[in-house]
């Protein structure tokens, strides 16, 4: 009779009412792993990534009259030095961002905080103007590239209020070193030579190189402190 539902008689076979999964490309769900943790040395080291640009930024700003008197350039072509570094920061945060979610964190981040440590380096043995703009223009590449995947480490790894508070916590340090750079720089300046703020920077960028390393005191807190611990990956990867 239509429209009467009848029920079919005899076993019913799973294999008949199941999709074949392997037709479909399916494959077995993984069990879900363990969620790495916002460890202090992960925030201690995104901490350290997001005062370095800001402070290698302005530091040498007081200096600017030495610095023009030394290399034997002009007030216009001082300051340039300071554009190019914006332009390289910024350039640097557009592509430190999608190459790291396409080779991870760990390994861009290194190379970011390496290259920055040796232009800082280049910049305080510059014999020359334009050397000193190449150099900076570099370590703001660098810092930028450095600053954006450090924020991405702690995206992947914190979610809900922890995210925000770190958020918080690492944009009132970006806009405390602003200001506490041209201090910093002028105390060096009275002390020694304006060479030396741009060794404080390559200083502060190798610690920051072996940061996490040393301040981890496990395997897996160490990967988290890279940003690349078990069972993580940049979101929409």
């Amino acid at each position: 009779m239509a429209g009467v539902l009848t029920r079919a008689r005899g076993p019913v076979h799973i294999e008949s009412v199941l999709p074949d999964c392997e037709y479909l490309g399916d494959r077995p769900p993984t069990p879900p792993s363990r969620p790495a943790k916002v460890t202090v040395a992960v925030i201690a080291t995104v901490v350290f990534l997001t005062a370095i640009a800001p402070l290698a930024t302005d530091m040498y700003v007081p200096a600017f009259p030495a610095v023009a008197a030394d290399l034997a350039a002009t007030a216009t072509q001082v300051q340039l030095t300071l554009t190019t570094f914006f332009i390289g920061m910024a350039l640097g945060q557009l592509a430190g961002g999608p190459v790291s979610d396409q080779r991870g964190r760990r390994l861009p981040l290194i190379g970011g905080v390496v290259l920055m440590t040796v232009a800082s380096v280049v910049c305080a043995l510059a014999p020359s103007i334009a050397v000193m703009m190449i150099a900076r223009f570099v370590q703001g590449f660098a810092g930028g590239w450095a600053m954006v995947i450090g924020r991405a480490v702690i995206v992947d790894l914190a979610t809900g209020a922890q995210l925000v508070r770190v958020l918080n916590v690492i944009a009132a340090v970006g806009g405390l070193a602003p200001i506490v750079g041209p201090l910093l720089g002028a105390v060096i300046l009275q002390l020694s030579h304006w060479r030396v703020s741009f060794w404080t920077v390559a200083a502060l960028g190798g610690d920051d190189r072996r940061r996490p390393g040393r301040r981890a005191g496990n395997r897996a807190a160490r990967r988290a402190a890279w940003g690349w611990s078990s069972g993580v990956r940049p979101r929409g990867a």
